[in-house]
């Protein structure tokens, strides 16, 4: 079998998987850290109304659950176009933006219909909407889960990130980002090892002006001779397909002998 296919991706049940440092979801292949990148960034542009959408749907999702078999299918009526434009929007946030089914339409006319209410009433002895319910449960936890990730966000760019976190930054223009150890706070111990920087949906033809640079120091305390690898990759979804370049070079340290030669007379 395909590494990355046969898998059933849902809101409430979710297959990824893992294999030299490549991540497969929907049949696609993503780098690692590609959705943890993403997510971060997702993260960064929720606004606060994601609270007034899950206080509203709470709400109706609550009145549904207890309403009288007569009141069923007017709540049914106002919860439907508010659980459609929910569905919509939870299919552009990471990881459902790459499912390639996206049969909660379907599940969701079928669970809200006006023969289903009166079935379920009918049939169950508490009078539930089984199937209503069983919809709007895990819809309801991706809005708390994702409201409640991006609060610790948040705290954790303010805390940790406020130094190095650069958002909106215009593609027209050239940056130099300082990324030093003074610039971004870091300990005695700490280095960094990565960076990535995102681009999000671009226009057709974009593509790369000025060659960026960027301007390292090697430890001190590595001795002449040692190597280590350096990674660059460049990639992007294109038709639901992740297409990526891959480059690696190898640094080997070069230290001067002792003592140095001398020049001159």
């Amino acid at each position: 079998m395909k590494i990355g296919t046969d898998q059933y991706n849902t809101f409430d049940t979710m297959t990824m998987d893992c294999w030299n440092d490549r991540v497969y979801y929907e049949g696609k292949e993503f780098p690692a850290g590609h959705f943890a990148a993403e997510i971060l960034n997702f993260a960064g542009a929720i606004h606060d109304p994601l609270l007034e959408r899950i206080t509203v749907l709470t709400a109706l999702v609550d009145d549904l659950s207890t309403a009288e078999k007569s009141k069923r299918h007017d709540i049914a009526a106002q919860l439907k176009p508010l659980l459609y434009d929910t569905v919509s929007w939870i299919y552009t946030c990471p990881p459902f933006c790459y499912c390639e089914s996206q049969s909660a339409y379907e599940n969701l006319e079928h669970a809200l219909s006006e023969e289903r209410l009166d079935q379920d009433y009918e049939e169950e002895e508490a009078h539930f909407p089984y199937l209503a319910l069983s919809f709007c449960e895990p819809i309801l936890r991706i809005l708390v889960a994702i409201y409640n990730f991006c609060l610790l966000i948040r705290t954790f760019e303010m805390k940790y990130l406020r130094r190095s976190k650069q958002r909106n930054l215009s593609t027209s223009k050239n940056y130099v980002l300082d990324a030093s150890p003074a610039a971004l706070g870091l300990a005695s111990n700490e280095y960094v090892t990565e960076f990535m920087a995102a681009f999000g949906i671009v226009p057709s033809n974009f593509r790369q002006v000025e060659a960026p640079r960027v301007d390292c120091k090697v430890l001190s305390k590595l001795t002449g001779g040692t190597q280590f690898v350096n990674t660059s990759d460049a990639g992007g979804v294109y038709n639901g397909q992740w297409i990526m370049a891959t480059s690696r070079w190898v640094t080997r340290v070069y230290a001067p002998s002792k003592p140095l030669p001398r020049t001159g007379y």
